[in-house]
């Protein structure tokens, strides 16, 4: 059963320059069941705003840099790409800025 998810998205500062608020809960339809499909209709409900910031190459890459927490486990966008990271009701995700280096 693919039942609909509520997931709860703490925004960096970059993003909450976007969103205007530190966090907001969503609720993933049916489908949208990956981290992946979160960033999706992040994109959608900013107007696309932050696609910048979490793509590149189009809306199917996520950007190399981009680090997102889910619970307790950093991911970064390379990882994403190879990898579907599966969303399951009440994570907490936590979109980061760019790793970078010195």
């Amino acid at each position: 059963m693919n039942a609909s998810k509520t997931v709860e998205i703490v925004f960096s500062p970059v993003f909450r320059a976007i969103f205007h608020c530190p966090k907001q809960t969503l609720l993933l339809e049916k489908g949208e069941a990956t981290l992946k499909d979160l960033l999706s209709r992040l994109s959608e409900s900013s107007g696309g705003k932050i696609d910048t910031l979490i793509f590149e190459k189009g809306l199917g890459f996520i950007s190399a840099g981009l680090m997102v927490k889910v619970n307790d486990r950093v991911y970064t966008g390379t990882m994403l790409n190879q990898n579907p990271v599966p969303l399951e009701d009440q994570d907490v995700v936590s979109l980061l800025y760019y790793v970078s280096g010195g």
